[in-house]
């Protein structure tokens, strides 16, 4: 390539049009062949991106690799900040927490919307019922619960969540009788409070066979101490009438 081919730049117009143009004429001002708009000759210059420090991200020179924010050499430069990641606050935290324990089972999910139901409206319907009318939905619902832990058992593994879901829900439904009882002026709630308590043994003892004691005693003392404090605080005062609530 010559020296004249070299020097020369090249110069394009609003139209389109481009120009080989030499070196001694940069500067000049002329009219295009095309258009005959003024165009000025001139080099276009690349434009260089920033540089920037990799440690404190500020704009850097460069002639000069040393960051006069953070005042470290730097080695390496990268053309762009990275933005940083931003931290979750606390309750994004707990939301994750509360999250993360969800359960991860359709079944579990189903088998708790169903008891949620099951308490929801037997606690409503209640209400209009007598104690030996209320004795009797209750006793139903154990033994239905008490078939369905058997068969749960041999069918899957999650017989453990299954069972404490069904105790609370099991439970709360007795409690919520003794605490309507209690406001509308009823009394003797002992065999109420026996159902409550040999409920969860019994369903403790269908759902463990003889092999499984170390599973028995884990789930066994989670959920009597749940089971046993509702039901001592709730019927200690109750007395006995078989009628959940006389």
């Amino acid at each position: 390539m010559s020296k004249t081919t070299s020097s020369k730049f090249r110069v394009t117009c609003k139209c389109g049009k481009k120009y080989l143009v030499r070196a001694d004429l940069e500067g000049r001002k002329v009219r295009c062949r095309n258009c005959h708009e003024e165009l000025e000759l001139k080099r276009r210059v690349a434009k260089k991106e920033p540089m920037w420090c990799p440690v404190c991200f500020s704009k850097l020179d460069r002639k000069d690799p040393v960051c006069k924010s953070c005042n470290r050499k730097n080695e390496k430069y990268v053309p762009a900040p990275e933005i940083p990641e931003k931290t979750p606050g606390r309750l994004g935290l707990l939301a994750a927490a509360i999250i993360n324990r969800l359960p991860r089972s359709l079944l579990l999910w189903i088998w708790f919307l169903t008891c949620l139901m099951l308490v929801i409206g037997i606690s409503s319907l209640q209400t209009g019922w007598d104690g030996p009318a209320f004795l009797t939905v209750f006793f139903f619902l154990g033994l239905g619960m008490l078939v369905l832990f058997y068969f749960a058992r041999l069918k899957t593994q999650l017989i453990t969540s299954l069972l404490v879901i069904g105790i609370l829900a099991y439970e709360s439904i007795a409690l919520i009788r003794i605490w309507y009882g209690s406001t509308h002026g009823m009394s003797h709630f002992g065999i109420l409070a026996g159902l409550m308590l040999g409920g969860p043994l019994l369903f403790l003892f269908v759902a463990y066979d003889k092999a499984g004691y170390s599973n028995y005693s884990t789930c066994g003392s989670s959920c009597s101490s749940s089971c046993g404090s509702s039901c001592g605080g709730g019927c200690g005062g109750g007395g006995c009438g078989g009628c959940g609530g006389d």
